[in-house]
């Protein structure tokens, strides 16, 4: 089962650290709104 808490601390860590883009939308610099919360969601263990 996944964590939540896990999932708002991967985001909170790149918080003003990453940039938004389209294109570069993988990481580990830039997101897109999608990818951040994909890579939160497996940052989390919502995915195995």
């Amino acid at each position: 089962m996944g964590n939540i808490e896990t999932m708002i601390k991967w985001m909170k860590d790149r918080e003003g650290k990453v940039s938004y883009s389209m294109t570069s939308r993988l990481g580990p610099n830039s997101y897109d709104c999608s990818s951040a919360v994909y890579f939160s969601l497996r940052a989390g263990g919502f995915f195995t």
